[in-house]
């Protein structure tokens, strides 16, 4: 995991920074927090819920919550220490109105299965990009987006979803790499009674999509 450690903002703020690198503006963090919020307002219309990936030093989801109370949001970070300080800090009022909830999942049956998203039900959510965060952790951020993108498709896929994450997660993020429907790979799968066959079927289905 690579190295956090946090320096003061010219405005008195807190910020991290990732092996050196900032994660949000050390001059002025609360105007780009504000500014963030509104180039992603277009994509929150008729959300009932925001996915953010990446938490920073939290502003922009406290902007974001501000702005949008009808709105729950579930913000997404690799760094557990950055998840411990702002929990503590600039968002703790907004998680204890659980308005806000932070996750650091190991994988993606733990972002799928998270009460606000309904598993199995219809709901409207927007997967929103914190940039700075996503640009240094691009790899982590990824396989959870791709994950979500195929929610709409979720009814078909829940159960192979569920039951063998890895391969989910690897079939999700080649389908999405390659604009092909995780659906019809996931379908295949389980038309097969036994898992040895499944798994062999996912593994045929991976070798064709990376050819």
């Amino acid at each position: 995991m690579d190295m956090i450690d946090w320096i003061e903002s010219d405005t008195g703020l807190p910020i991290p920074r990732q092996q050196g690198s900032l994660i949000c503006s050390r001059v002025a963090p609360e105007s780009e927090a504000q500014k963030w919020v509104e180039s992603v307002s277009k994509d929150l219309k008729g959300a009932r819920v925001a996915v953010v990936m990446g938490l920073g030093a939290g502003l922009h989801v406290k902007r974001l919550a501000e702005k949008f109370k009808q709105v729950s949001i579930i913000a997404v970070e690799r760094h557990t220490e950055i998840v411990k300080r702002v929990s503590s800090g600039v968002l703790k009022h907004l998680i204890s109105q659980d308005r806000v909830q932070i996750h650091s999942p190991a994988n993606a049956g733990e972002i799928l299965n998270l009460p606000l998203l309904n598993i199995g039900k219809e709901i409207s959510f927007s997967v929103l990009r914190h940039p700075a965060s996503f640009r240094l952790n691009k790899s982590y951020y990824e396989r959870f987006e791709s994950a979500l993108t195929c929610r709409g498709e979720r009814s078909a896929c829940e159960d192979f979803f569920h039951a063998r994450p890895d391969i989910a997660e690897f079939v999700s993020r080649l389908a999405l790499a390659r604009e092909l429907s995780v659906f019809s790979i996931v379908e295949a799968i389980q038309g097969q009674k036994q898992l040895e066959q499944r798994d062999h079927l996912a593994w045929l289905a991976l070798r064709e999509l990376v050819k």
